[in-house]
Protein backbone atom coordinates (compact mmCIF):
# COMPACT_ATOMS: atom_id res chain seq x y z
CA UNK A 1 0.00 0.00 0.00
CA UNK A 2 2.93 2.09 1.03
CA UNK A 3 4.65 1.81 -2.55
CA UNK A 4 1.27 2.80 -4.44
CA UNK A 5 -0.18 5.68 -2.38
CA UNK A 6 3.63 7.74 -2.98
CA UNK A 7 3.26 6.61 -6.61
CA UNK A 8 -0.22 7.52 -6.93
CA UNK A 9 0.69 11.03 -4.77
CA UNK A 10 3.66 11.50 -7.45
CA UNK A 11 1.47 11.20 -10.13
CA UNK A 12 -1.14 13.54 -9.11
CA UNK A 13 1.37 16.45 -8.36
CA UNK A 14 3.10 15.55 -11.95
CA UNK A 15 -0.76 15.93 -13.54
CA UNK A 16 -0.70 19.25 -12.04
CA UNK A 17 2.43 19.92 -13.20
CA UNK A 18 3.82 21.56 -9.93
CA UNK A 19 7.09 20.98 -7.98
CA UNK A 20 7.56 19.19 -4.88
CA UNK A 21 8.14 22.76 -2.91
CA UNK A 22 4.59 24.05 -4.14
CA UNK A 23 2.87 21.10 -3.48
CA UNK A 24 4.71 20.62 -0.19
CA UNK A 25 4.20 23.95 1.00
CA UNK A 26 0.09 24.07 0.19
CA UNK A 27 -0.14 20.92 2.14
CA UNK A 28 1.58 22.22 5.05
CA UNK A 29 4.71 20.12 4.94
CA UNK A 30 8.51 20.19 4.35
CA UNK A 31 9.72 19.40 1.09
CA UNK A 32 12.08 16.37 2.23
CA UNK A 33 8.58 15.24 4.06
CA UNK A 34 6.69 15.08 0.92
CA UNK A 35 9.95 12.92 -1.12
CA UNK A 36 9.65 10.77 1.41
CA UNK A 37 5.88 10.10 1.03
CA UNK A 38 6.47 10.04 -2.54
CA UNK A 39 9.11 7.51 -2.34
CA UNK A 40 7.72 4.98 -0.54
CA UNK A 41 10.61 6.01 2.35
CA UNK A 42 7.72 7.28 4.78
CA UNK A 43 4.28 6.36 5.64
CA UNK A 44 1.95 8.89 6.37
CA UNK A 45 -0.42 9.46 9.21
CA UNK A 46 -4.43 9.39 8.64
CA UNK A 47 -4.61 13.70 8.62
CA UNK A 48 -1.95 13.46 5.47
CA UNK A 49 -3.99 11.20 3.79
CA UNK A 50 -6.84 13.26 4.30
CA UNK A 51 -5.43 16.75 3.69
CA UNK A 52 -4.02 15.20 0.06
CA UNK A 53 -7.32 13.41 -0.27
CA UNK A 54 -9.11 17.34 -0.10
CA UNK A 55 -5.81 19.05 -2.22
CA UNK A 56 -6.08 16.56 -5.28
CA UNK A 57 -9.50 16.19 -4.77
CA UNK A 58 -9.50 12.24 -4.76
CA UNK A 59 -11.14 9.75 -2.38
CA UNK A 60 -9.08 8.22 -0.13
CA UNK A 61 -9.35 4.21 -1.79
CA UNK A 62 -7.79 5.94 -4.85
CA UNK A 63 -4.92 7.88 -3.30
CA UNK A 64 -4.10 3.94 -0.94
CA UNK A 65 -4.29 2.46 -4.56
CA UNK A 66 -7.62 0.16 -3.62
CA UNK A 67 -9.36 1.56 -6.51
CA UNK A 68 -8.87 3.26 -9.86
CA UNK A 69 -12.27 5.10 -9.60
CA UNK A 70 -10.59 8.49 -8.36
CA UNK A 71 -14.37 9.02 -6.48
CA UNK A 72 -13.92 6.15 -5.02
CA UNK A 73 -16.00 3.02 -6.25
CA UNK A 74 -14.32 -0.34 -5.17
CA UNK A 75 -14.18 -2.98 -7.87
CA UNK A 76 -15.63 -6.66 -6.58
CA UNK A 77 -12.65 -8.55 -5.81
CA UNK A 78 -11.84 -11.22 -7.36
CA UNK A 79 -14.52 -14.64 -7.08
CA UNK A 80 -17.43 -12.16 -5.59
CA UNK A 81 -18.82 -11.07 -8.87
CA UNK A 82 -22.38 -11.27 -7.19
CA UNK A 83 -25.41 -13.84 -7.98
CA UNK A 84 -24.73 -17.08 -9.07
CA UNK A 85 -21.49 -16.03 -10.43
CA UNK A 86 -18.45 -19.09 -10.38
CA UNK A 87 -15.11 -17.82 -9.28
CA UNK A 88 -13.70 -17.50 -12.54
CA UNK A 89 -16.25 -15.53 -14.02
CA UNK A 90 -15.99 -13.38 -10.83
CA UNK A 91 -11.85 -12.92 -11.54
CA UNK A 92 -12.76 -12.53 -15.17
CA UNK A 93 -15.01 -9.82 -14.31
CA UNK A 94 -13.22 -8.36 -11.77
CA UNK A 95 -10.19 -8.11 -14.16
CA UNK A 96 -11.98 -6.77 -17.56
CA UNK A 97 -14.27 -3.98 -15.19
CA UNK A 98 -10.61 -2.67 -13.42
CA UNK A 99 -8.98 -2.79 -16.97
CA UNK A 100 -11.89 -0.37 -18.60
CA UNK A 101 -12.19 1.75 -15.61
CA UNK A 102 -8.34 2.42 -15.62
CA UNK A 103 -7.90 3.17 -19.28
CA UNK A 104 -11.23 5.45 -19.65
CA UNK A 105 -9.75 7.78 -16.32
CA UNK A 106 -6.51 7.68 -18.08
CA UNK A 107 -8.43 8.61 -21.58
CA UNK A 108 -10.61 11.39 -20.01
CA UNK A 109 -7.40 12.56 -18.04
CA UNK A 110 -5.56 13.04 -21.52
CA UNK A 111 -8.66 14.88 -23.00
CA UNK A 112 -8.93 16.76 -19.78
CA UNK A 113 -5.24 18.24 -20.09
CA UNK A 114 -6.16 19.41 -23.21
CA UNK A 115 -8.59 21.94 -21.16
CA UNK A 116 -11.05 22.28 -24.44
CA UNK A 117 -14.91 21.63 -22.91
CA UNK A 118 -16.03 21.40 -26.18
CA UNK A 119 -13.45 18.27 -27.13
CA UNK A 120 -14.13 16.81 -23.48
CA UNK A 121 -17.87 16.84 -23.77
CA UNK A 122 -17.63 15.08 -27.22
CA UNK A 123 -16.01 12.32 -25.48
CA UNK A 124 -18.27 12.01 -22.51
CA UNK A 125 -21.33 11.81 -25.16
CA UNK A 126 -19.32 9.30 -27.28
CA UNK A 127 -19.15 6.79 -24.12
CA UNK A 128 -22.73 7.49 -23.06
CA UNK A 129 -24.05 6.50 -26.78
CA UNK A 130 -21.52 3.90 -26.07
CA UNK A 131 -23.09 2.51 -22.77
CA UNK A 132 -26.71 3.74 -24.15
CA UNK A 133 -26.69 0.98 -26.60
CA UNK A 134 -25.15 -1.56 -25.01
CA UNK A 135 -28.20 -1.24 -22.13
CA UNK A 136 -30.67 -0.68 -24.58
CA UNK A 137 -29.57 -4.00 -26.04
CA UNK A 138 -29.76 -5.71 -22.72
CA UNK A 139 -33.42 -4.26 -21.75
CA UNK A 140 -34.93 -5.62 -24.40
CA UNK A 141 -34.51 -9.45 -23.28
CA UNK A 142 -34.78 -8.47 -19.73
CA UNK A 143 -37.86 -8.25 -18.11
CA UNK A 144 -39.68 -5.88 -16.01
CA UNK A 145 -40.83 -2.16 -16.95
CA UNK A 146 -38.82 -0.21 -19.47
CA UNK A 147 -35.81 2.05 -18.01
CA UNK A 148 -36.05 5.74 -18.44
CA UNK A 149 -35.20 7.38 -21.78
CA UNK A 150 -35.22 3.95 -23.66
CA UNK A 151 -36.19 4.14 -27.07
CA UNK A 152 -39.40 2.23 -28.04
CA UNK A 153 -38.98 -1.27 -29.89
CA UNK A 154 -39.69 0.14 -33.43
CA UNK A 155 -36.98 3.28 -33.01
CA UNK A 156 -34.17 0.52 -31.31
CA UNK A 157 -34.44 -1.59 -34.49
CA UNK A 158 -34.02 0.66 -36.50
CA UNK A 159 -30.89 1.88 -35.66
CA UNK A 160 -31.78 5.24 -33.66
CA UNK A 161 -29.04 4.23 -31.14
CA UNK A 162 -26.64 3.37 -33.93
CA UNK A 163 -27.26 6.97 -35.12
CA UNK A 164 -26.84 8.58 -32.41
CA UNK A 165 -23.43 7.13 -31.60
CA UNK A 166 -22.04 7.95 -35.54
CA UNK A 167 -23.33 11.49 -34.48
CA UNK A 168 -21.35 11.64 -31.12
CA UNK A 169 -18.44 9.66 -32.59
CA UNK A 170 -18.24 12.34 -35.47
CA UNK A 171 -18.80 15.23 -33.04
CA UNK A 172 -15.33 13.83 -31.17
CA UNK A 173 -13.34 13.69 -34.50
CA UNK A 174 -14.34 17.25 -35.61
CA UNK A 175 -13.24 18.71 -32.40
CA UNK A 176 -9.80 17.01 -32.45
CA UNK A 177 -9.32 18.21 -35.93
CA UNK A 178 -9.91 21.41 -34.67
CA UNK A 179 -7.38 21.49 -31.81
CA UNK A 180 -5.24 20.10 -34.51
CA UNK A 181 -5.95 22.66 -37.09
CA UNK A 182 -4.99 25.46 -33.77
CA UNK A 183 -1.62 23.77 -33.13
CA UNK A 184 -3.12 23.01 -29.53
CA UNK A 185 -0.57 21.31 -27.69
CA UNK A 186 -1.71 17.52 -27.72
CA UNK A 187 -0.31 14.87 -25.43
CA UNK A 188 2.16 12.52 -26.44
CA UNK A 189 0.62 8.65 -26.89
CA UNK A 190 3.71 6.38 -26.94
CA UNK A 191 4.21 3.76 -24.90
CA UNK A 192 7.25 4.61 -23.10
CA UNK A 193 5.51 8.53 -22.29
CA UNK A 194 1.63 6.49 -21.25
CA UNK A 195 3.46 4.36 -18.64
CA UNK A 196 6.16 7.12 -17.62
CA UNK A 197 3.13 9.66 -16.62
CA UNK A 198 0.55 7.18 -15.95
CA UNK A 199 2.15 4.39 -14.17
CA UNK A 200 -1.01 3.14 -12.56
CA UNK A 201 -3.67 2.88 -15.39
CA UNK A 202 -1.38 2.49 -18.58
CA UNK A 203 -1.12 -0.99 -18.71
CA UNK A 204 -4.93 -1.37 -18.71
CA UNK A 205 -5.10 0.89 -21.71
CA UNK A 206 -2.45 -0.35 -23.15
CA UNK A 207 -3.58 -4.12 -22.54
CA UNK A 208 -7.11 -2.96 -23.99
CA UNK A 209 -5.75 -1.33 -27.21
CA UNK A 210 -3.66 -4.38 -27.66
CA UNK A 211 -6.23 -7.04 -26.90
CA UNK A 212 -8.76 -5.45 -29.12
CA UNK A 213 -6.86 -4.18 -32.18
CA UNK A 214 -5.41 -7.79 -32.47
CA UNK A 215 -9.14 -8.94 -32.54
CA UNK A 216 -9.98 -5.97 -35.10
CA UNK A 217 -7.08 -6.93 -37.10
CA UNK A 218 -7.96 -10.90 -37.28
CA UNK A 219 -11.63 -10.29 -38.28
CA UNK A 220 -9.69 -8.73 -41.91
CA UNK A 221 -8.38 -12.38 -42.17
CA UNK A 222 -10.15 -14.81 -44.42
CA UNK A 223 -11.39 -18.47 -43.15
CA UNK A 224 -8.08 -19.97 -43.90
CA UNK A 225 -6.30 -17.66 -42.33
CA UNK A 226 -4.40 -15.21 -45.03
CA UNK A 227 -4.91 -11.96 -43.91
CA UNK A 228 -7.08 -10.16 -47.36
CA UNK A 229 -4.98 -7.97 -49.33
CA UNK A 230 -5.76 -4.19 -49.94
CA UNK A 231 -7.41 -3.97 -53.35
Amino acid sequence: MQQDFGRTLSLLRKERHISQRQASEELGISQALLSHYENGIREPGLQFVVRACDYYQVSADYLLGRTLDREGALLAAPGRSGRGGGRGRGKLAAESKKRLIGALSLLLDLLDRLENTALLQAAVSYLSASVYQLIGALSRVSPGEALPGELPEALFVAGAAELELQHCRCRYLTELDRCSSRRSPLPELSEASLLREYPTTAPYLLELTQETGRRTVDRTAEPGGRRRRDA
